[in-house]
């Protein structure tokens, strides 16, 4: 039974080999090939290569495959053969092809000395080396290291002068077993050489890119590396690239990414394809002239996919988009940072975004203003930025209601993710005001607020009544979640504020503030401050949730003026609920130190509504296992009675809280995969923080 053996070295190894053995390929001082004194000049002239190929071409049971490449060959490399030995020890008894002898090209240094066996006429010109003795019955003893890279199931590289990128491989049909030769017995015993299996890794078809896999193929457990290569103005989609084996979808198999769009994976024990699916790939914004170009031209559209590719600094900036066009695209800052300076102007912001005075269902005909990075976005998807408010003091004369936020003013189904605002105080002053906080004004629709934060205190100063201040959103009509603001709040002639959001009209979950609340003022009207939500609203059959947040920071207002009431706590000073609508205040966290209040004007007790976790008491709202500060305190004329876990009050828990504490609420904090940690201070922080 005739056995396949392939033949092989690749030049690298074959050098290496060489230095060991104190000899190389290269031409002596007769033309043909000998010896030379730099193992790394050596080469194999491409006339002798050539005559070679012609041999091998014409003998029987010899054929020459041809690789495309580099990772072709790699490929077969990493076939390794079972018994190969040290290279520098190795030795090796080969046989021949119809009485042709099987010649290792490249393997050796070859002379023109007297007694050394001869080639066949059709290579008169090549002789063996002396250490190729002839054994008899048609073997050859090799005794040199020279040829010691004969090793089954690797590759025979052969580089020429004329054609250097290309890389054969010659596979002998051989009936004579190879044998290895060592000082104990000169024959030896026959090596195994049965490859191991190869799969192949296939190529789906894909269109605006291509992968390259290195190598191309390979035994099971191989390591495969994948270069992925978008054509340009392209790029992988999340989640685009896939390696699977069996009928599709078949099975997949589990990928690393690493960096500059290289993954890797190990190859199962069988043939697998690689797919990939891309997209247009973003715009790249460098500078403060390129921001300015999104929706003022045709080339960088309102509904495009930008990505910050530096970080960049805005002065005396007009925000993108507007009520009539609002920024509807994806804007990425890869981890990038917008720093914005001096003033900012204001934008349109339509009408889409009014208070529904009338109850009607509909945003009333207000003249809106809207402020910060982005003015009014609408299906947009903003992402992985931070933006650092290092601007001046802003001061709006006009009497429009504002929507005013570092990152945006109104947002309408907008999806923030990874957005981080830090930097000084965000300080705003307006005749009319409506809704402020130090991310965004407001937040409407079917978008959310994912791993966001601020760090700015807020400092907003208003001339009208009904204005609705947060940390980090104004007015919340959507999700918040895994997010925090850790600046303070203070405020002149505004309502409802909070730490976090100023008034919540849908849910938030696995958030907190850390920041004081101050209100002063003389508007005639009610004040509603706490450290997470000023005010729950909700009507026309919403459900409103805050689950598993807590807030810490001190809470105090002044009343200079006629106030008719005042409402306090640490989570949700305020709730309004109508028009069946219903909402829960659950697993939540009061942890703040103080409800101050100062310069009352005469207000009754029945003018007061101010408890530890929700000031107003409303029938459609429900609390369940909340916790407070066992020494919060609060006016003196006030006294927490209510202190259950499903009561105003919450129940008692010591400051700084344990672990357990929390764990008790539900909340997750399991590492690598949970949403919390234990902050240095004490407190809970969000996971993804540093």
């Amino acid at each position: 039974m005739k056995r396949h053996v392939k033949l092989s070295v690749f030049l690298l190894v074959l050098l290496a080999a060489l230095v060991t053995a104190g000899c190389s390929l290269g031409d002596d001082d007769n033309g043909g090939p000998g010896y030379t004194d730099n193992p790394l000049t050596g080469s194999l002239t491409a006339a002798t290569a050539a005559k070679i190929f012609d041999y091998t071409e014409k003998a029987d049971g010899v054929t020459i495959d041809k690789f495309k490449d580099a990772d072709e060959l790699e490929a077969y490399l990493n076939l390794a053969p079972r018994g190969a030995k040290d290279l520098a020890t190795t030795r090796f008894v080969i046989g021949t092809i119809n009485r042709k002898p099987v010649v290792a090209i490249g393997a050796g240094a070859f002379d023109e000395s007297e007694g050394a066996a001869a080639l066949p006429d059709e290579l008169a010109d090549i002789k063996l080396p002396e250490t190729i003795k002839d054994v008899g019955s048609g073997a050859f003893k090799i005794t040199s290291v020279t040829i010691s890279l004969l090793i089954p199931e690797t590759v025979l590289t052969i580089l020429t002068e004329n054609d250097p990128a290309i890389l054969y491989e010659i596979v002998v049909d051989c009936s004579i077993p190879i044998k290895e030769v060592t000082a104990e017995s000169e024959e030896g015993e026959e090596l195994d050489t049965t490859p191991p299996q190869a799969y192949k890794i296939v190529m789906a078809d894909m269109t605006n890119g291509t992968i390259t896999a290195s190598p191309k193929s390979g035994v099971e457990n191989v390591e495969i590396t994948l270069t992925v290569s978008p054509d340009t103005g392209w790029r992988l989609e999340e989640n685009g690239l896939r390696v699977f084996y069996g009928e599709v979808p078949g099975t997949a198999v589990t990928l690393t990414a690493g960096e500059n769009n290289v993954y890797t994976f190990t190859l199962p024990a069988s043939d697998v394809t690689v797919s990939a699916e891309f997209e247009e790939g973003p715009i790249q914004i460098n500078s403060q002239a390129d921001m300015a170009k999104i929706g003022t031209q045709a080339d960088y559209p309102s509904n495009g996919k930008y990505e910050l590719a530096a970080d960049i600094t805005l002065s005396n900036w007009t925000p993108l988009g507007t009520g009539d066009a609002p920024f509807s695209g994806v804007f990425d800052g890869a981890g990038h940072t917008i720093t914005m300076t001096e003033n900012m102007s204001s934008v349109s912001g339509g009408t889409a975004f009014g208070p529904d005075d009338d109850n009607d269902g509909n945003a009333d005909p207000y003249s809106l203003r809207a402020a910060g990075l982005f003015g009014v976005t609408g299906g947009a998807d903003i992402r992985n930025l931070t933006v650092r408010w290092n601007g001046s003091a802003l001061s709006y004369s006009f009497f429009e209601w504002l929507g005013a936020g570092v990152v945006v003013g109104f947002a309408k189904d907008t999806r923030f993710t990874r957005v981080m605002v830090t930097g000084e105080t965000f300080s705003v002053t307006a005749s009319l005001i409506g809704y402020v906080g130090g991310f965004a004004g407001m937040t409407e629709g079917g978008g959310g607020i994912l791993q966001c934060g601020s760090t700015v205190d807020v400092n907003v100063t208003a001339q009208t009544e009904g204005n609705f201040i947060g940390g980090l959103v104004g007015t919340n009509i959507d999700e918040i979640t895994e997010s925090f603001a850790s600046g303070n709040v203070s405020t002149t002639n505004c309502e409802a504020i909070g730490g976090l959001v100023g008034n919540s009209n849908l849910s938030i979950s696995d958030s907190y503030a850390a920041g004081s609340v101050s209100v002063s003022g003389s508007i005639e009207d009610s004040y509603f401050a706490a450290g997470l939500t000023g005010q729950v609203e909700a009507d026309d059959g919403d459900v409103i949730t805050i689950s598993n947040s807590y807030a810490r920071g001190n809470i105090s207002v002044t009343a200079d003026g006629q106030i008719n009431q005042v409402k306090m706590a640490g989570i949700a000073a305020n709730v309004a609920i109508q028009g069946g609508g219903s909402g829960t205040i659950s697993g939540c966290a009061a942890l703040n130190g103080s409800l101050q209040l100062a310069n009352t004007n005469g207000l009754s007790d029945s003018q007061l509504y101010i408890h530890r976790v929700m000031g107003d008491s409303d029938p459609s709202l429900t609390l369940s296992n909340n916790i407070a500060n066992s020494a919060m305190t609060g006016p003196v004329t006030v006294t927490f009675t209510d202190k259950t876990a499903n009561g105003r009050d919450g129940a008692d828990v010591s400051v700084p809280p344990n672990k357990s504490d929390f764990t008790a609420l539900g909340w997750d904090f399991t590492p690598g995969s949970g949403i919390w940690k234990m902050g240095g201070d004490g407190y809970p922080v969000l996971q993804w923080q540093p």
